[in-house]
């Protein structure tokens, strides 16, 4: 792994957000990705993507302006680019009595949920894995009915999402998911009479999927 993507999150969010000039409130949304998405048609694999994607987005009030700015990289350099330029931008807006940010006391009876929904497993699937699902997902809707006359698409998506959001009042917070689908499109028809269907299987876990459910 780069220096870049295994920097903490929340670490790197609080950082920004405690960089805050007299009389500004700022904010920091940190996320790191990873996904993959595998179409395939009449056999054959089509198209297979895998990305990974990172940044920060930073928000920036001051004297009732507010100002954005995103970056697709956690480089210190650029994070500190990100944060002048957003800081900048709001230099430029228009006062609103509303632009403000989210603060503690505001979520004082709200009860958080923990949620686990990351599995680490995810991350440990080979695409040739992945590419098979789609391919016999594909094959067993052409053999569902014979009233099948085409699938139109059949395919496998997944996502591993990692953030962290942290702002100048003391809000922090971070959350990480997985989630995996298989699915398929498919014409049938009797006759005369063609219609169009659509089934599909989701999990957190690649062993989640069900490709005679979908």
């Amino acid at each position: 792994m780069t220096e870049a993507s295994s920097t903490d999150l929340l670490e790197l969010a609080e950082r920004v957000a405690g960089a805050g000039r007299n009389g500004e409130e700022i904010e920091a949304y940190v996320v790191r990705s990873h996904e993959t998405d595998v179409r395939v048609f009449d056999g054959d694999v089509e198209s297979l993507s895998v990305a990974g994607v990172e940044g920060v987005g930073v928000r920036v009030v001051s004297d009732h302006r507010q100002g954005f700015a995103w970056a697709g990289s956690l480089d210190p350099q650029v994070v500190d680019e990100t944060l002048a330029e957003a800081r900048d931008n709001a230099a430029f807006g228009e006062p609103d009595e509303w632009n403000g940010l989210a603060q503690p006391s505001d979520f004082a009876d709200v009860e958080r949920a923990e949620l686990d929904i990351w599995r680490e497993s995810l991350l440990g699937v080979a695409a040739d894995d992945k590419v098979s699902l789609a391919l016999d997902l594909e094959r067993a809707t052409r053999a569902a009915d014979a009233r099948v006359r085409g699938v139109e698409y059949a395919g496998y998506g997944d996502a591993a999402v990692e953030a962290a959001v942290a702002n100048s009042l003391g809000i922090a917070a971070t959350t990480r998911r997985t989630m995996c689908t298989c699915s398929s499109y498919v014409m049938a028809g009797d006759g005369d009479e063609t219609q169009t269907g659509y089934g599909f299987s989701a999990g957190r876990t690649f062993d989640d999927l069900d490709a005679g459910e979908a």
